[in-house]
């Protein structure tokens, strides 16, 4: 019966270790997606229009990533992500102006005040299901501008905050070239815990409720807690996306939050790729990326670009309905999430009969 035992231990071990290494294969898709948005900005440090919008397009990736994570891994549809991402540009802003902080505590900061607003909003609103739910980050995300528009002897209404410039460690958010690091470096770093957080405790609880909430109130999973638990880390990486975007573009103003950039993150995720398919939020820095240059592109076409814009994201849900990440590991043979989350099998091993057995 021992040696029973040690052969199934033996397997298991073995099967946690090839999991392991399954589940670093999959973050390696993040990781080429930063890297290549790395070696396109340092080989174009002189072009600035380029290295603007990859600058962008790396602050909007996080906030796609946070929205990747409510619609995901919870199951329920947020129209409201730029309401948080506002609330951490303000945050900023207004930190800036009146204590002039340090980048790096203004930036935690700005997450952390997006966890409590996101907090409030949660407790009332995860209480909900389905389009309710919807309607009420709806209502969050058009509400924001407008309170920070009326609040005007503290945002200063339509004319904004204006946020100077800030160095972190060493790197001054005055200078493109600088500020694009800095931000490839803040990104790189909320990117690596979405990856640590997909399958941590809090994660694979999350993936539970979205798959079967009966299921997981059976085996003793709180939905309430855990939806909560996750729209709260949501809300501090939109938080942080907001306060970059403020060093950016250096002015706050209601006019640079519209409903349009919640959409935005929407049909980046989309374009992009959920890592509920992909395992991993390459698909948020694909988005992103592709979006925000298209964006760039189509600016000078006026009316069309909208059409154009929309015109591109229809093609790529038809292309690929699971968003060009899944269709990149379609093409180059990388496991699904299918792979990756069947549960571990017992290897066969060889009975061994002993002497007591045969007796």
């Amino acid at each position: 019966m021992k040696r029973r035992r040690t052969a199934e231990s033996e397997a298991l071990t073995a099967d946690r270790r090839t999991s392991a290494r399954r589940r670093g294969r999959r973050g390696w898709g993040t990781a080429v997606a930063l890297l290549a948005v790395l070696v396109i900005g340092v080989t174009q440090a002189g072009n600035v229009t380029l290295l603007s919008v990859l600058t962008m397009a790396l602050i909007y990736s996080i906030a796609v990533g946070s929205l990747d994570l409510v619609v995901g891994f919870t199951g329920l549809l947020s129209v409201g992500q730029a309401g948080l991402v506002g609330v951490g540009a303000y945050t900023v802003a207004l930190l800036e102006k009146e204590y002039a902080l340090p980048m790096v505590l203004a930036l935690v900061a700005a997450g952390l005040i997006s966890v409590l607003v996101g907090g409030v909003l949660g407790l009332c609103a995860l209480r909900l299901k389905g389009h309710y739910f919807t309607l009420v980050t709806l209502a969050f995300g058009l509400a924001v501008p407008q309170l920070a528009l009326n609040a005007s002897s503290v945002t200063n209404g339509d004319t904004g905050v204006v946020v100077d410039a800030a160095t972190f460690f060493g790197l001054s958010s005055a200078y493109p070239f600088e500020l694009f690091v800095v931000v490839f470096i803040v990104a790189a770093i909320c990117f690596l815990f979405l990856e640590r957080f997909l399958f941590s405790t809090l994660g694979r609880k999350a993936m539970a409720v979205r798959d079967d909430e009966l299921a997981a109130k059976a085996n003793g999973i709180s939905v309430y807690s855990t939806r909560l638990s996750v729209f709260g880390v949501s809300s501090l990486l939109a938080g942080i996306s907001g306060g970059l975007l403020a060093y950016f573009v250096g002015l706050v103003a209601p006019s640079s939050l519209p409903f349009d950039l919640s959409l935005f993150f929407l049909a980046a995720l989309i374009v992009g790729g959920s890592g509920r398919y992909t395992l991993c939020f390459a698909g948020s820095v694909v988005g992103a990326v592709l979006l925000a240059a298209l964006k760039q592109a189509t600016v000078s076409n006026g009316s069309l670009a909208e059409v154009i814009f929309g015109g591109a994201v229809i093609i790529a849900v038809v292309l690929s309905g699971r968003g060009i990440w899944s269709l990149v590991q379609i093409l180059t043979g990388v496991p699904s999430q299918r792979g990756w989350l069947r549960p571990a099998k017992l290897r066969k091993e060889p009975t061994v009969v002993t002497e007591s057995d045969a007796q």
